[in-house]
């Protein structure tokens, strides 16, 4: 049988205090005596105890993770070289923070209602806008809609948003 994982609970009462004092010591927030916020790190190491990453996003209110919708045929991701290259790196670097990607294949139809939805849910902290065109709707919704997003390519279209491209003219 697999061991459960200890919680804030658990650190409380190991180290006799509150579920409250453990959060703000691990949290490295101010009001917890020096003494006490060693006795709870003790305790929390001792337990093996880690954070839930769900309890720290929430706490945090961020979702840890970031959208990136690709409005086309899945085949044609997979024929596509750009797109696997482009997520394994997204992954490693956002992985680097400890945050995921998450990956929304949509038709043009529907791409407007996957943003939509992201936002309102907030299963994402941002968004990955790739393949802008000239009069791109997106750009603007994700500025109506409040979801930050970061625009992979040239900035002309971008409508403000900070944008991250490739110099490739030398090649």
């Amino acid at each position: 049988m697999a061991r459960k994982q200890p919680t804030i609970a658990d650190v409380a009462q190991r180290a006799g205090v509150s579920r409250t004092s453990v959060s703000f010591a691990l949290n490295d927030r101010p009001g917890i005596a020096q003494e006490t916020k060693k006795r709870i790190l003790t305790a929390a190491a001792e337990l093996g105890w880690t954070p839930s990453r769900p309890a720290r996003a929430l706490s945090l209110g961020k979702a840890g993770a970031f959208g990136l919708v690709l409005a086309r045929e899945p085949e044609d991701i997979g024929a596509d070289l750009f797109f696997p290259a482009f997520i394994a790196g997204v992954e490693v670097a956002l992985g680097e923070r400890g945050d995921g990607l998450m990956v929304h294949v949509t038709t043009p139809d529907r791409e407007r209602s996957v943003y939509e939805r992201l936002a309102a849910d907030r299963r994402v902290d941002g968004v990955l806008l790739t393949d802008l065109r000239h009069d791109d709707p997106r750009p603007a919704l994700v500025h109506e809609l409040g979801l930050p997003a970061v625009v992979v390519g040239q900035s002309e279209w971008s409508d403000g948003l900070t944008s991250v491209s490739l110099d490739d003219r030398p090649a």
